[in-house]
């Protein structure tokens, strides 16, 4: 600790959670490139249940400035109070995590809802009338009554970690992984979207005079006029997953992916920003005497000063991923992930520390009594008296990051990655949706080994050898393994010379055993040999033929031609050998040969390509010319269809294996698009998974699949 106060020991737990990162959605296509200042929102005037293709602007390339529009005077951006319910992350706008009103005295059950798949970063937020609105991992955004009936469902069109906010006047605001802010009616129709173009996390925050605030991984700061237009946006260095804070002054406070917290006017001009050491996930919260208070990937809570000065520091013992909650007598509550619930004097000493058993990434909700709930990924949601001794704890099905937020008549609400929104509370424990039956394990394949690494892996690629290579996007590191799992060695690092990597999202192997990177956020695709030695590189940001506007996925055939899934450009494009450009194919739509989300690519023995269209949820076969040869693939649960197709692999008899994220399961496909098998199911066992993003076939048909949220790769065999 800085400027007084103990420093808490490290105690290391290698356990990262993974950016929710999937379906990031970059604008522009194989054309021209358009960029604008001022986004315009589609209005609905007929009620519909489904959501819109997105309307997309690629990102502007401005670091610490702002794209301004007409300044708004401070007067319009003052608090909104927490009202009648919880309306929004934090309970209010200075996210200070307090409720009138009390929590649950006991752990009972009142009901539990069960969404279609995880509900993993959203967290609850409660209306007036007391309907709890709640995001899903299977892209719909659900309404659901006090007493657990459904009111109504969304189809968001993506993947939501964000949570929801409600205005003054009952509107509902949500960000979706398919890069749009919704605004929908308190009857579940759309009254306008906002297009930031890219995957959004954060979630959003509303001034008194309903004004709108959220971050997107644009990188920007977005500032939304009630009817969906824009009013300004800050521009930070790298992504904004975290939620703003708005002081009493009107001044915005939010953390950067670029490690920096930033001060940001009511006018949209930069104050003051303040380094951490590592990437800001956390949001701020806002004590009474206007102290800052957020987390930082560098294992500790930052208190800063009005005039962005540090006050102290407080070391956990791992990254601080969790939004800090401040109560009345100004103690500071905050989760890390070293297992910790930590409560801090407005000084910065140990309160005291509860430990749970598993990382800490849910925020805590503090109730009028001052008991303070949480959840954690030993599957429990906890209920903690103010000197810091447990008063109950409850257990879900799976890992809780969803933060717990509290309704007028005490309930507490929480989402877990067990599908379920729970509401705890009151004497009745009535389940109300059905339990469902287990995604039945394929009988084809069987679990051999699983392997776990630092930083959540999200490609990987087996050589000719079988020796495998687990590329990492955050770290910009590639972990070697032999094809019994062990490590051999790591190599690689983030940055933007030669050798390192931004982001990088695919890897694949040539025929002589080296190695070519899709460095996605370089815009390029870079070659280096089986140590991680540099060779080569091309492309750059563009929609010209050897540009690239975020690539993807990347394979090489067996005569080194090299093609690649250029993700933001909509489309196919092929290089030979000395990574000249050969041809193309592709643009944004739905029909035959066409893509909303080319994410990832693979080459079978004959040349063909197969390209997960993960917009579309389906699967396209091409000649190597880019012919159309044939599709399959439908959103949804049964037998050869997908609800996040993310990762693809070919084998040596022309069987298609395909990773599909959100079914937590991997298919198995003929030549022909025939459906053969399946396996796995969310959870942390052998054969589980959760999100199955990316996976690898060697040349005796055993599957690698990178098992991104557990932190792990999994190596599957054929059942003889």
């Amino acid at each position: 600790m800085e400027s007084g106060g103990n420093v808490m020991k490290k105690s290391a737990i290698q356990f990262v959670m993974l950016l929710s990162l999937l379906l990031v959605i970059i604008a522009t296509g194989c054309g021209k490139i358009e960029e604008s200042f001022e986004e315009t929102p589609e209005a609905t005037p007929t009620p519909t249940l489904t959501a819109l293709p997105p309307t997309e602007e690629p990102p502007i390339e401005e670091t610490g400035s702002t794209a301004a529009l007409p300044s708004p005077s401070l007067s319009s951006v003052t608090i909104s109070s927490s009202g009648d319910g919880w309306p929004m992350f934090g309970a209010n706008a200075m996210h200070t995590r307090q409720s009138p009103y009390p929590g649950p005295v006991a752990a009972n059950l009142k009901w539990k809802y069960e969404t279609g798949s995880a509900i993993q970063l959203s967290s609850p937020a409660i209306g007036q009338d007391g309907t709890v609105y709640v995001g899903s991992a299977d892209n719909f955004f659900y309404a659901i009554l006090p007493d657990g009936n459904l009111k109504w469902k969304f189809d968001i069109g993506g993947y939501i970690e964000s949570s929801p906010a409600i205005g003054q006047d009952g509107t509902i605001y949500i960000g979706s992984g398919d890069g749009n802010l919704y605004a929908l009616n308190p009857n579940g129709t759309m009254l306008w979207k906002y297009a930031t173009g890219v995957y959004m996390r954060s979630s959003p925050t509303i001034g008194q005079d309903g004004t709108v605030y959220v971050g997107s991984e644009d990188n920007h700061l977005h500032v939304i006029n009630p009817d969906g237009t824009l009013k300004w946006k800050y521009t930070t260095g790298n992504y904004v997953y975290s939620s703003p804070a708005i002081g009493q002054d009107g001044t915005i406070y939010v953390g950067s992916y670029d490690a920096s917290i930033y001060a940001i006017s009511s006018d949209g001009t930069l104050k003051w920003s303040y380094p951490t050491n590592k990437s800001v996930l956390s949001s701020p919260a806002i004590g009474q005497d206007g102290t800052i208070y957020v987390g930082s990937d560098d294992n500790n809570l930052y208190a800063i000063n009005l005039d962005g000065t540090l006050k102290w520091k407080y070391e956990t013992g791992n990254k601080v991923h969790s939004s800090p909650a401040v109560a009345k007598d100004g103690t500071i509550y905050v989760g890390s992930l070293d297992g910790a619930i930590y409560a801090l004097n407005p000084d910065g000493s140990t309160k005291w520390k509860f430990q749970t058993a598993e990382i800490v990434w849910s925020s805590p909700s503090i109730g009028q009594d001052g008991t303070i709930y949480i959840g954690s990924n030993d599957n429990h949601v906890y209920a903690i008296n103010p000197d810091g001794s447990l008063k109950w704890k409850y257990e879900t099905g799976n890992w809780i990051n969803s933060s717990p937020s509290i309704g007028q008549d005490g309930t507490l609400y929480v989402g877990s990655w067990d599908k379920y929104l729970y509401a705890i509370g009151g004497a009745t424990t009535t389940i109300i949706a059905p339990t469902p039956s287990p995604t039945p394990a394929g009988d084809s394949y069987e679990f051999v080994w699983a392997a776990k690494v630092d930083m959540a892996p999200t490609a990987v690629t087996v050589d000719s050898s079988g020796t495998v290579y687990m590329l990492s996007k955050h770290g910009g590191t590639v972990d070697v393994f032999d094809a019994d799992g062990n490590h051999l060695s790591q190599w690689g690092s983030a940055g933007y010379e030669n050798g390192q990597f931004a982001s990088a999202e695919g890897i694949t192997a040539d025929s002589s055993g080296n190695l070519y990177i899709a460095d996605t956020r370089n815009n390029r695709i870079q070659k280096v040999d089986s140590s991680g030695n540099y060779l080569a590189k091309f492309g750059s940001r563009g929609n010209e033929v050897n540009q690239f506007w975020d690539p993807r996925g990347i394979a090489v055939d067996s005569e080194g031609n090299v093609y690649v899934a250029d993700h933001g450009n909509y489309c196919i494009k092929k290089f030979d050998s000395n990574h000249t450009y050969v041809t193309k194919w592709g643009s944004r739509g739905s029909e035959d040969g066409q893509f909303e989300t080319p994410a990832e690519i693979a080459v079978d023995t004959s040349g063909n390509v197969y390209v997960i269209d993960s917009g579309n949820k389906r699967l396209q076969k091409f000649d190597s010319d880019g012919n159309f040869i044939i599709k399959w693939g439908s959103v949804g649960s049964e037998d050869g269809q997908f609800k996040s197709p993310s990762g693809i692999a070919v084998d040596s008899q022309g069987n298609v294996y395909v990773a599909d994220a959100q079914n937590f399961r991997i298919q198995k496909f003929d030549s022909d698009g025939n459906f053969v098998t399946k396996w796995g199911s969310v959870g942390r066992g052998n054969g589980e998974f959760n999100v199955p993003y990316k996976l690898a076939v060697d040349s005796e048909r055993n599957v690698y699949v990178v098992d991104t949220m557990n932190n792990r790769i999994q190596k599957f065999q054929p059942v003889q």
